[in-house]
């Protein structure tokens, strides 16, 4: 799945509502310095979650982890992604440390400190109004796209019964033909 970072889609928005923590002095290893928790979304489906980067260091900013938060149930999670189990839809529900990403020795202790950002209902909320925005811009997009291409018979035509080509592991009548 690509997923792409708000202020890339969204520059301005991302430059004033991105969540940040600044650390006075050195904790736990920890440069004093700003951390920024930068969102990317999914630009393929309707997966309710985000990668959150964290961009930090006192005298050059580099990716220190990476976390995926969702804020849909894991029972949500587990019926968009059919090929997922239990344990792995829980790991998507709420802020967790993102699987197959590179992660510094760091990590943990700045997935400490998104989990309190994360308590605040209010920032959830912005994430969800950031990832509605993106999904509606994205449509508009598409659609206008859309519109601009003529129609190639030359593809082959998706089966509405066909696994969806998102990589979701459902029917595409249930997940992008929608």
């Amino acid at each position: 799945m690509p997923f792409i970072p708000l202020f890339e889609t969204h520059p301005e928005l991302a430059s004033q509502e991105t969540r940040s923590i600044i650390l006075l002095e050195e904790q736990n290893g920890l440069s004093a310095g700003a951390y920024d928790f930068t969102e990317f979304f999914c630009d393929e489906c309707d997966c309710r979650f985000a990668y959150i980067y964290v961009i930090g260091g006192a005298k050059k900013p580099e990716r220190l982890a990476v976390f995926t938060f969702g804020w849909e149930s894991a029972s949500f999670y587990k019926k968009h992604f059919s090929f997922i189990n239990n344990e792995q839809a829980l790991m998507l529900k709420g802020p967790s440390l993102a699987v197959g990403q590179p992660q510094s020795k760091y990590s943990a202790e700045l997935l400490k400190y998104f989990k309190e950002v994360t308590a605040d209902s209010k920032y959830v909320d912005r994430i969800k109004r950031h990832y509605d925005i993106f999904r509606r811009d994205l449509a508009a997009q598409q659609k206008k796209n859309k519109k601009n291409v003529p129609y190639n018979k030359s593809e082959p035509a998706i089966s509405r019964n066909a696994p969806c080509p998102c990589g979701s592991g459902k029917k595409y009548k249930k997940c992008c033909a929608k």
